[in-house]
């Protein structure tokens, strides 16, 4: 700790007020559930929120830990942190004075410290363990990681967290200066004395720096205007970033009213204070305002979105416990010590309208006492959509006397339903339950289709050779978890077990850092019949155990067993320099992985990441193909360069412009042409642009949006060429009131419509003429995970034509199919989801094998069976394959095949035909494994690629010589033919920039031209003896 400088005094004209939030009197669990992370209204407390999200980013060579800190604004927050009041930084933190702890995750809970404990009277099982050691307290989190508080220097009763360390050891340090009554961030450390995050605060402009004096340098600037946060910029952004608004309320609460995104879209906010929430009596006090209505604009002409709320959903009750709670009591949530003979709800209805006010959508939602969502319903024209969800607790009792789970779901009943008014015609009801143990943990699942899931986990004290002991001594751990098919149903039954293992900390760990660590070591698959279990397949990982390398706990192997036979994935790590696209040198973190077979066959891959962004520098597949990225501060790519440094070296960029008025990517292909995508405010693609072979820019596409941000209009654009017009096409869709896709017209007047029925879970297909005239119907009904049971056709009469139908077993995999003539045929799978036999109407049974080693879909034997054989079963293939998965013999019938590959690559250099003929290939790694040349007895063919492209410009061999020349767009616009015994011939065409022919001329030069109607359809093809002419009907 320092002590403070001039620089970090708040500027004259702000006038820091008590916080209400900090001073405990207001005080309620509703606030852990913001449930907007930019900008939003939260339905629990009718508050409109924004928070903005800081990373730390990288530290300590990518270990971690990742600090994610987050700004949020309240209007009980009376305070400046150097962030404009309201304002709070979202770090771990203990209020003494409120008696209140908030975590980085923003949730706050009310503390009580008791010897070296912390007892929260809210919750029956915390989310985190707090220990107090005289002048520190640490904060353990349920994955390991833990922070270290101390109090603010001049502010006894606030604690304020000065490092944060991973499970691993790996830790940040945190460096904090008292100004007034507020703690200001000033930087944040790693372990290497590395700063991550630093802060200046100039005046009214506070400025954020991530990853100071790196190439990943990023500067946020909080602008402040009388001491309120009025706009946020981020370097590289437009000036005019974020902006935000604000008013005052009667009681003298700083709101949030309106945000405005740097893309121009915004969003504004009006408040009700005489219909706000009641609260008892003895608060701060009498009424809370609340957000009455919202208006969004995307902007770019799409549509104005308005959303009403109202509070009254169960009269006047509220999340402050109004009216059941009489009095007041501060430092409290006072909902949640309210009990009585029946559960306190509370709620909220938003109302989505148009412009003109006409009602789109309604979701209503419902809370408990505890704040958790009890129900939430959504009306849409004549369909209702529910969800139900119960949980353990018991109204009647107080918080000492509930189970331990009360506030963990129980059922999630969920229905869908058709309504006639207010009258439910039909509906469909489906649950879910869970069951837990006493720590919290879910050991009995059931899901929507009556699969049951169990889990059992081992004790905190641990399991020998399974399980160390939790060094928190209060977590336990997975053991196993079996899935079974619901009751009554076919299917196999599947376990997983695990096994885990302790890894000292990092030798530089903090003091405070449990001195080990628990990391999973192996799970294994297991079939269950009965009392017995079979494993199917196990993986095992190792992890470095040196405590004094850079690389400590990382993955070292691990290895995937089958049937015996291993595959091992080999990792180890340098830290280094490599070039980025822009060959610039950048400090990277290297992974290289070596993938052995259980033959000893390998592939290696390898990947370089940045040690201050961790976003990826270099990458090689197991196929050789290499490339490099470079970024900007942003992190948006800006290059992509593959096969750099090489003659096949071809790049890509991307620009971005982003602000009010102009919102765009544009890529910049290998070849130097550019293709655009532009955006609306809420970032959704609205255009396309390309560009013609001379270089003009098009419209290629452009779409609109409805207010539920779905496309119901899209065009597209051809400019045509000296042969066609130009043409342009559009497609517009309707949706049904459960948001699927109702119609879809195109430029042809031809209309396909799907009316699908979520309840009666059928779905009805047809379509209709320009003139409307309807087709065949196919109506399919299917089973609740959507799988299709019966898909029935009827003739445009109505005449049922055929039917087809399906089956499963419990797991969701078709046993039998019956076709349009009644015939049956069956299948049957092993316990890995592979198909191995087919029987088939006639009695014939195709019968599949698979190779030893692996768990994917890799065919060993086909053979089949009918009655006219007898017993014998006829093989009719054979493959085998290598430990990576590579075919390398095959025999069909009589004839065998086999392949021979070079070290690391996945295609064959050598083929060898069932004839004994050796077929020779070689492939160009940089362009995908291109075919190069293929060499056999007679045989020879050699080819040659645009290295910047990939496409094919020339091909040689022993029957003669072909020549491809392209357009610029990609188009093949000409192919020269020189064949042995031949003269030279060409072939050409003519495109327009979409790609439409327009004119041919043939080998023998006879030239030949198309003419398209309106609707871009072909309707002529003109050539020098003979003319096309082709006619089209309504359909």
């Amino acid at each position: 700790m320092t002590a403070p400088t001039d620089h970090t005094t708040p500027s004259p004209e702000i006038k820091s007020a008590p916080s209400l939030l900090n001073s405990g009197d207001l005080y309620s669990g509703a606030y852990n559930f913001m449930s907007s992370i930019s900008a939003g209204v939260d339905p629990r407390t009718g508050g409109f929120s924004a928070s903005v999200s800081l990373p730390t980013g990288a530290a300590n060579d990518l270990r971690g830990p990742i600090s994610q800190l987050r700004l949020s604004h309240s209007p009980l927050m009376g305070e400046d942190q150097g962030f404009g009041l309201g304002w709070m930084l979202g770090t771990t933190s203990w209020d003494g004075a409120s008696q209140q702890l908030q975590l980085n995750s923003g949730e706050r809970f009310r503390g009580e410290i008791v010897g070296q404990n912390m007892r929260f009277p809210d919750v029956r099982l915390p989310v985190v363990a707090v220990t107090v050691q005289r002048q520190e307290m640490w904060v353990r989190h349920n994955d390991g990681s833990c922070e270290r508080l101390i109090p603010l220097p001049g502010h006894a009763s606030l604690w304020v967290v000065s490092t944060l360390v991973g499970a691993d050891g790996s830790a940040l340090t945190f460096d904090w200066r008292s100004v007034g009554n507020a703690a200001y961030l000033q930087k944040v450390s790693d372990a290497q004395g590395r700063t991550v995050l630093a802060l200046a605060y100039e005046g009214v402009t506070t400025h954020l720096t991530l990853q100071p004096d790196t190439p990943a340098q990023v500067v946020m600037s909080f602008h402040r205007v009388s001491g309120q946060l009025r706009r946020v910029t981020v370097d590289g952004l437009p000036d005019n970033g974020w902006q935000f608004e604000y008013t005052r309320s009667d009681s003298g609460l700083l709101l949030l009213n309106k945000c405005t995104q740097p893309t121009g879209s915004t969003e504004e906010v009006t408040y009700s204070e005489a219909n706000g929430l009641n609260l008892p009596a003895g608060a701060p006090f009498a009424r809370m305002p609340v957000v009455s209505q919202t208006r969004k604009d995307p902007g770019d002409g799409q549509p104005v979105q308005l959303v009403r709320y109202d509070y009254g959903l169960y009269g006047s009750n509220n999340y402050f416990g109004w009216p059941a709670v009489r009095q007041w009591r501060n430092r409290e949530d006072n909902l949640y010590h309210l009990t009585g003979g029946g559960d306190f709800l509370y709620g909220s209805t938003e109302t989505l309208m148009d412009a003109r006010g006409t009602v789109l959508q309604t979701v209503s939602r419902a809370f408990n006492r505890f704040h958790l969502l009890t129900r939430e319903r959504t009306q849409q024209g004549q369909t209702l959509q529910e969800t139900e969800t119960t949980y353990y607790d018991e109204p009647w009792l107080p918080i000492a006397r509930q189970l331990p789970y009360f506030q963990f779901p129980h059922k999630v009943i969920t229905r869908k339903a058709q309504l006639d008014g207010q009258r439910v015609l039909r509906e469909l009801v489906t649950e879910e339950e869970t069951r837990y143990d006493e720590l919290g943990n879910p050991v009995w699942h059931r899901n929507a289709l009556g699969g049951i899931e169990e889990s059992e986990y081992y004790p905190v004290s641990g399991e020998t050779d399974n399980c160390p002991a939790d060094p928190l001594g209060r977590i336990t751990r997975l053991k196993s978890r079996t899935v079974s098919p619901p009751p009554g149903t076919e299917g196999p039954v599947k376990q997983t077990r695990y096994r885990y293992q302790a890894l000292p900390v990092r030798q530089d760990a903090p003091g405070f850092a449990l001195p080990t660590f628990v990391q999973s070591s192996e799970e294994r698959l297991l079939l269950v019949e009965g009392n017995q279990s079979t494993e199917l397949g196990r993986s095992t990982q190792n992890f470095i155990n040196d405590p004094t390398s850079p690389h400590h706990a990382r993955m070292l192997s691990e290895t995937q067993t089958v049937e015996g036979k291993s595959t091992t994935r080999a990792y180890s790590y340098t830290l280094t320099q490599a070039p980025n696209a822009r060959a610039l040198e950048r400090a990277v973190l290297q992974e290289k992985v070596t993938i052995t077979g259980h033959d000893g066959q390998s592939t290696v891959a390898q990947s370089s990441q940045d040690l201050y962004s961790g976003l990826m520098v270099t990458e090689q597949t197991d196929e050789l193909t290499r490339l490099a990225f470079a970024h900007d501060p942003l992190g948006r790519v800006t290059q992509e360069v593959a096969a750099p440094d090489s003659a096949f070296e071809a790049k890509v960029n991307w620009v971005y412009s982003l602000s009010a008025n102009q919102r765009c990517q544009t890529r910049v292909g290998a070849s130097g042409r550019k293709e655009t995508v532009w955006l609306d405010g809420m970032a959704r693609e609205i255009r396309r642009e390309k560009q013609t072979d001379s270089g003009e820019t098009y419209t290629a596409w452009t779409a609109e949006y409805d207010l539920l941000g779905r496309v119901f209009r899209e065009t597209a654009y051809d400019p045509g060429n000296e042969d066609v017009p130009a043409l342009s096409l559009t497609t517009e869709r309707t949706f049904d009131d459960w948001g699927n896709v109702l119609t879809e017209t195109g430029a042809d007047g031809i209309t396909q419509h799907t009316l699908a029925d979520p309840v009666a879970l059928t779905g009805t297909r047809w379509q209709t003429d320009a003139k409307g005239v309807a087709g065949a119907k196919t109506v399919t009904s299917h089973s609740l995970d959507g799988r299709p049971l019966k898909e029935q056709l009827y003739c445009a009469d109505g005449v049922l034509q055929h039917e087809l139908s399906w089956t499963y077993d419990g797991l969701g995999r078709c046993i039998s199919q019956s076709d349009a003539m009644g015939r049956e045929t069956r299948q049957e799978w092993d316990v890995l989801d592979r198909l191995v036999s087919t029987t088939l109407p006639d009695g014939s049974v195709i019968k599949r094998t698979y190779a030893e080693g692996h768990d994917s879909e890799l065919p060993a034997t086909v053979s089949i069976s009918h009655p006219s054989l007898g017993s014998n079963e006829v093989l009719l293939g054979e493959r085998k394959y290598d430990g990576l998965g590579r075919l390398v013999w095959e025999k069909v019938g009589q004839s065998v095949s086999k392949w021979e590959y070079a070290e690391g690559e996945i295609h064959a250099h050598s083929q060898i035909l069932p004839d004994g003929t050796r077929v020779q290939s070689e492939r160009q790694p940089e362009l995908g494994d291109a075919l190069l040349s293929l060499q056999a007895p007679g045989i020879s063919v050699f080819n040659k690629y645009d290295p910047l492209s990939g496409r094919l410009l020339e091909s040689r061999g022993n029957l003669g010589l072909q020549k491809d020349h392209w357009s610029p767009s990609g188009q093949l616009s000409k192919a020269d033919y020189a064949w042995h015994g031949d003269q030279p011939r060409s072939q050409q065409q003519s495109t327009t920039p979409a790609g439409t022919v327009t004119r041919l001329t043939d080998a023998d030069g006879a030239e030949q031209r198309c003419q398209y109607d309106e609707l871009g359809r072909l309707i002529q093809q003109q050539g020098p003896d003979v003319t096309i002419s082709v006619t089209y009907d309504a359909a």
